[in-house]
């Protein structure tokens, strides 16, 4: 997939006829994923030049009402990774500048995407609102499509348990603990990314180094504290490996109110410090609770560490790191084709 990353201002001229779609797509969930392959289809169909879709280096919210922003499920980089895997053509990550909110919809289309993309066919979900005043629906869009001469589809809500599957309220399943609901709608399993930094070393004090994961985005969307099992991978390296995760702030060493993610990888220990660890999240093992001694805490972990492997035994298909698809990579991983 190539990309660009800048101004809708810099956009370099693209030859042929694409087929377009646009969207946050925060999460690129199951309703982002019906969206993607109507797209492809589109292509295939109507012997298009390829699939195109246009997302934004910041959330929009972010930017309009920042005292507002949503809590997100990917960070750009894991959104431009999840996007990859979905095996569009093209990917234009968009700066959410002054001149872009101001910008008319309709403008955008004609100047942007048809001028300067070669629109043919334009793919939306049922609930996008883009260009000044969020003017541009599918209703809108629809119109104008008849007036300037391209193809229209809108791609009706995805369901899960009888509701429309949103980021929102992915973000809510989340919050509240639901990794299995979330990962149903999703379709593909939680994960976080970042770099390995020094921490004080009191899990391999206890005889369970640990890589303590540091969060990359404030607004990065993280479960509720406790102990996980998990799969981790080294970004650039192959394989994952089944990790033992801890998501809190470590109350028997008294280390504050700083929340801490820390990862055990049950096989091997190689060096990670500096390193960028991908995590996967499988399922809650238990809460994460103060102990009277770091004994006891070390006793515990164990116990922690041996029910990693049958708790990813019976994970859910979609909540395993395969799910993810072949072509999911990462900023430092092998990609030849971006």
């Amino acid at each position: 997939m190539k990309i660009y990353r800048g101004s809708f201002l810099r956009v370099p001229k693209l030859e042929g006829a694409w087929a377009v779609t646009l969207g946050t797509f925060d999460g690129v969930h199951r309703g982002h994923a019906a969206i993607f392959a109507r797209a492809i289809e589109v292509v295939r169909r109507e012997g298009l030049d390829g699939s195109l879709a246009i997302t934004f280096g910041r959330h929009p919210r972010a930017v309009l009402t920042p005292n507002q922003r949503p809590r997100l499920l990917t960070t750009l980089e894991e959104r431009i990774a999840l996007l990859r895997a979905a095996g569009l053509d093209r990917l234009y990550v968009l700066d959410f500048e002054e001149n872009l909110q101001v910008l008319e919809y309709d403008e955008f289309v004609r100047y942007v995407l048809r001028d300067r993309l070669g629109l043919a066919h334009f793919i939306l979900g049922h609930d996008v609102h883009f260009g000044r005043g969020r003017r541009g629906t599918s209703e809108s869009v629809r119109a104008l499509a008849r007036e300037v001469g391209f193809a229209f589809s809108q791609v009706e809500s995805v369901e899960h348990d009888s509701s429309a599957i949103s980021s929102s309220r992915i973000r809510d399943a989340i919050e509240a603990g639901d990794l299995t609901g979330a990962t149903a709608m999703l379709g593909h399993p939680y994960l976080v990314c970042g770099p390995v930094e020094g921490g004080r070393r009191l899990g391999r004090r206890l005889g369970f180094p640990t890589a303590n994961l540091r969060i990359t985005h404030p607004a990065k969307l993280l479960p509720p504290p406790g102990v996980y099992a998990a799969w981790a991978r080294v970004v650039g390296e192959s394989g994952f490996v089944p990790a033992a995760l801890n998501l809190g702030h470590a109350p028997t060493f008294g280390s504050g109110a700083e929340l801490r993610l820390e990862v055990h990888l049950l096989e091997g220990s190689p060096q990670l410090y500096k390193k960028r660890l991908l995590v996967v999240f499988g399922p809650r093992l238990r809460d994460e609770k103060s102990f009277s001694s770091p004994e006891e805490l070390g006793r515990q972990i164990a116990r922690d560490v041996e029910a990693v492997p049958p708790a990813l035994a019976t994970s859910p298909p979609g909540q395993t790191p395969q799910a993810l698809g072949p072509a999911f990579a990462l900023e430092g991983d092998e990609d030849p084709s971006e």
